[in-house]
């Protein structure tokens, strides 16, 4: 009897057991759906929903423009950059125009000092090479005269020496500057001698040129006194 009734109370467990399972996944498959439902209308009442292509293109086309504005931005700094080098190019370059407009200038005031001095450079270039030979005619003289000297005196005679040396390059220096000046006086008397026969070969064209119009008009004038008295 006993073992009857435990028979009994495990068939009624497995009977529930089984009866109870398929009805609970019933329930949580229809609870899942009503769940999926209600978030999609939630869904659909905020406006939550996949982008559609025409908003991919705008989407894109606004990323291009941006990229392209940046772009531009990129060019005006350099374009500022590249303006800014130009007007640095420029203004050296009017400052070496200046330099070289007044380096012209300046021979031209030159050849007016040049033309106002009255001496000859020749003359005071054959004076100064006799000054030169006298000195070293007085250089070799004090030479041989030290020899003859010791000690402080000779090193006195070495210095006086060395002094008159300095005068034969002083000499020397001037002698170049006045062969210099000559040149230059020489090439202004030239430059005014090619002007002066350009400016007479002009003047002939133009008398030739009168004297060919005057010619024109007198035998003009002679063919019009013909004609009048052929009439």
């Amino acid at each position: 009897m006993k073992d009857l009734k435990i028979f009994l109370l495990v068939s009624v467990l497995f009977f529930l057991i089984f009866s109870v399972s398929p009805a609970q996944e019933a329930k949580g498959s229809k609870e899942t759906k009503e769940v999926k439902t209600e978030v999609r209308a939630e869904e659909l009442e905020k406006g939550i929903k996949k982008p559609t292509e025409t908003e991919d293109a705008v989407s894109r086309e606004e990323d291009e423009i941006a990229e392209i504005d940046k772009e531009a931005k990129k060019l005006k700094w350099y374009q500022f950059i590249a303006k800014r080098r130009l007007a640095q190019r420029r203004k050296e370059a009017e400052e070496r125009l200046r330099k070289a407009k007044q380096r012209e200038e300046e021979p031209s005031e030159k050849k007016e000092d040049l033309e106002k001095r009255e001496e000859k450079p020749s003359e005071k270039a054959e004076d100064l090479e006799r000054q030169i030979e006298d000195i070293k005619k007085e250089i070799a003289k004090r030479k041989e005269e030290s020899k003859k000297l010791k000690g402080k005196e000779r090193a006195e005679a070495n210095k006086e020496i060395a002094e008159l040396n300095k005068k034969i390059a002083a000499l020397h220096k001037k002698m170049a500057a006045i062969k210099k000046e000559k040149k230059e006086k020489e090439e202004i008397k030239k430059e005014k001698k090619e002007s002066l026969e350009v400016d007479e070969k002009k003047l002939d064209e133009k008398e030739e040129v009168k004297e060919k119009e005057k010619e024109k008009k007198e035998k003009k004038e002679k063919g019009k006194g013909k004609g009048k008295g052929n009439k």
